[in-house]
C-alpha cells in the first residue's frame, strides 16, 4: 500500500538545545511524527549550538589523510543514467590544506551555475555523457572536528544503545570531498541509523529512497548490472553503483532529493538507500547510532555474499538480543529465530507463507525447506528451482526494467494521461517557408565543411593559432629539415622569450573568458589572443636533446 504523500516527504526540524540533549529520545520523537517513512530527515541546530569554537581555518585543522581514495567513474554504455565507480587507494598521505588545494585547483572546480538544480543537471551530464572516465578524490578518516567540551550532539559521545553496548562500532568519521565526489547507492552497515553534519564547505545533494521501496532499487540494479549480480546477489552492498533519479522514477521508485547546507544535520533511518554528490570542497562528519527499533533490522540484514568484500569488523547482535529481546535469546543463539526483514515486500511474505504451507502438505521435504529458508535469509528472491518445480505461483519476483520515462512525480504509480493525436490542417505557406529554411541551412553547413577542408595545416599548427610573422612555406621547410631520432612527430611551440609570449593576458578576449579564474568552463583551452609568438620553435623530446 502506498503511504500518504504528506508522510513520505522529507521533514525539516528546528530543535532547541534542551530537545537535543538526549539525541536518541529526540530521534524517537521524530519517528513518532512519521519522519522515518521518507528515509531521511533534516535537522537545523539552534544558533547557540557551535560545533567548533576555533572555526575552520584549515591551517589549524591538524588531521592527516593517510590513504585518500581516487574515485574513477566507469559509465555504463547500454543505459544512460547508471554507472559503476572504481576506488583506487593512494599510497601518498595528504594534510587537509593540501587536499583543499587539490580540490580547488582548476581541474576540480565545479562548472559555473546559478542554482543547485542546475549543478545537479551538469553533474549527471558530465558523469554519464563524457567519454573519458571521471576521476575525483575523496577521503574518510576516523576523527572528529567537534569540540570535546560540546556535550550536545557530539558524535564522539552520541547517546544511543549502540554507543552503550558496542562503542567500538560507532566511531566518528571525517569525510572530505570535492566536486563530483560521489557516494553511491547504499544502506548503512547492518541497516543502522546514521547522522551526518556538514562542518564546512560547499553543499551536498543527497538522494534517498523510502525504506519500503528499497527492494525495487535492488531489482533495478540486478537488471542494469546482470554480470555483477551473478557474482554477488546483494551487489549494492559493494557501494559502487550509481543510478540516476530519473531512471528510478521511470520504474515507479520514489526518490527524495535533499540539499544539505553547511551547518545542518541529516538523519538516515534503517534500510533507507541513499546516495549523493558533493558540490565542491567540503568537510563533513558522520557516525552510526541505533534505537531499539533497529534490532529487528540488524538481525535480518542481508549482507554481501561474495568473498571480494572483506569487512574489518562485524557488529555482533547477540548482546542487543540479550538485553532488549531476552525471550528470543535462546532460539537466536540456536539459529532458530527466523523472521523476514521488516521492509520485505509482499511477494517475499507470500513466498514465506507458501513455503510453510507446502512443507505442511508434504510438497517439499524438511531438508528442502531448510535450504529455502537459509536462501531467503540471505537473498530477497524466490528460489529459481522452486519456480521451476511449482510454475503456477500467483506471486513472483520478476521485474521489467523501464529504460526511460516522462514522469516527473517523485511517487510511484503516477498516472500519465494519454492525449489523443489530433490531425492539424497543413498550412501551405508555412510548408514552403520551412522547406526554404531547410535549403538555406543545408547550404550553410556545406559552406562550413568547404572552409574546413580548405584550411591549411602544417603538422599540428593551424594558421591563426598563436604564431605571427612566419609563412606556412617557411614552417613547412623547417619541419622537413628536422628529423627526430625516435621518429616522433613534434609540434611547433612558442619560444616564451619574445615580446608576444611575455604579453600579459587581456582578460577580455574569448579565450581569457573561457578560463576558470574568469568564470569560464575551460572548453577552448587556448591562450590569450594578444600572446602571439613571433619566433615559433620545434618541440623536442629527450632523444632529440641527446642527439643535439
Amino acid at each position: 500500500m502506498e503511504p500518504p504523500r504528506d508522510q513520505t516527504k522529507p521533514m525539516t526540524f528546528y530543535p532547541t538545545l534542551e530537545e537535543l540533549a538526549r539525541f536518541d529520545q529526540y530521534v524517537a520523537g521524530l519517528e513518532s511524527q512519521g519522519a522515518h517513512k521518507a528515509g531521511v530527515a533534516r535537522i537545523v541546530p539552534p544558533k547557540n549550538w557551535v560545533a567548533r569554537k576555533a572555526g575552520y581555518d584549515l591551517a589549524n585543522v591538524n588531521k592527516e589523510i593517510k590513504t585518500p581514495v581516487q574515485q574513477i567513474t566507469s559509465t555504463l554504455q547500454v543505459t544512460s543514467g547508471a554507472f559503476i565507480t572504481q576506488n583506487k587507494q593512494s599510497t601518498t598521505s595528504l594534510s587537509v590544506p593540501e587536499y583543499h588545494r587539490l580540490a580547488t585547483s582548476p581541474k576540480h572546480l565545479p562548472p559555473s551555475h546559478s542554482s543547485p538544480d542546475e549543478l545537479e543537471h551538469l553533474y549527471w551530464k558530465e558523469v554519464t555523457e563524457d567519454k573519458a572516465p571521471s576521476v575525483t578524490s575523496r577521503a574518510e578518516v576516523q576523527a572528529t572536528l567537534t569540540d570535546a567540551s560540546q556535550a550536545v550532539l557530539n558524535m564522539a559521545s552520541l547517546s544511543s544503545i549502540l554507543s552503550e553496548e558496542a562503542p567500538e562500532s560507532c566511531p566518528p568519521r571525517l569525510c572530505v570531498g570535492m566536486w563530483k565526489t560521489t557516494s553511491c547507492w547504499q544502506v548503512e552497515d547492518r541497516d543502522l541509523y546514521a547522522v551526518n553534519f556538514l562542518h564546512q564547505g560547499a553543499a551536498k545533494t543527497w538522494y534517498c529512497i523510502p525504506p519500503q521501496y528499497g527492494y525495487k532499487l535492488e531489482q533495478v540494479a540486478h537488471q542494469l548490472f546482470p554480470e555483477v549480480s551473478g557474482a554477488c546477489f546483494n551487489l549494492l552492498r559493494h557501494k559502487n553503483i550509481m543510478i540516476s533519479p530519473k531512471l528510478l522514477l521511470a520504474n515507479d521508485i520514489p526518490v527524495h532529493k535533499v540539499v544539505q547546507e553547511q551547518g545542518t544535520f541529516l538523519v538516515l533511518f534503517p534500510h533507507s538507500y541513499h546516495s549523493g554528490f558533493a558540490h565542491g570542497f567540503s568537510i563533513s562528519e558522520e557516525t552510526n547510532f541505533a534505537l531499539p527499533r533497529w534490532i529487528e533490522y540488524g538481525k535480518r540484514f542481508r549482507d554481501c555474499l561474495c568473498t571480494n568484500l572483506e569487512r574489518a569488523a562485524s557488529l555482533k547482535i547477540d548482546k542487543f538480543v540479550k538485553k532488549f529481546q531476552p525471550e528470543t535469546q535462546a532460539s537466536w543463539q540456536q539459529g532458530e529465530d527466523f523472521a523476514l526483514h521488516p521492509e520485505d515486500p509482499v511477494f517475499v511474505k507470500r513466498y514465506w507463507v507458501d513455503l510453510k504451507t507446502r512443507l505442511r502438505l508434504g510438497f517439499i521435504s524438511s531438508k528442502e525447506f531448510g535450504m529455502l529458508r537459509e536462501s531467503l535469509s540471505r537473498k530477497r528472491e524466490v528460489a529459481p528451482w522452486f519456480k521451476v518445480k511449482f510454475p503456477n505461483l500467483d506471486y513472483n519476483d520478476n521485474f521489467e526494467l523501464i529504460r526511460s520515462s516522462k514522469k516527473t512525480e517523485h511517487y510511484p504509480n503516477t498516472p500519465i494521461k494519454k492525449l489523443k493525436k489530433v490531425e492539424k490542417p497543413v498550412d501551405v505557406k508555412k510548408k514552403l517557408v520551412s522547406s526554404r529554411e531547410k535549403t538555406l541551412k543545408e547550404k550553410h553547413w556545406k559552406d562550413i565543411e568547404t572552409k574546413k577542408s580548405s584550411k591549411k595545416n602544417v603538422g599540428n599548427v593551424t594558421k591563426g593559432f598563436g604564431f605571427k610573422g612566419e609563412k606556412f612555406e617557411d614552417l613547412k621547410a623547417k619541419r622537413s629539415l628536422f628529423q627526430c631520432p625516435s621518429n616522433k612527430k613534434h609540434k611547433f611551440k612558442a619560444c616564451k622569450t619574445c615580446s608576444g609570449c611575455k604579453e600579459e593576458d587581456c582578460n577580455t578576449c574569448v579565450y581569457c573568458l573561457d578560463k576558470p579564474r574568469n568564470g569560464g568552463k575551460l572548453v577552448l583551452k587556448q591562450k590569450c589572443k594578444k600572446r602571439v609568438c613571433g619566433n615559433p620553435k620545434m618541440g623536442t623530446c629527450p632523444m632529440c636533446r641527446l642527439e643535439a
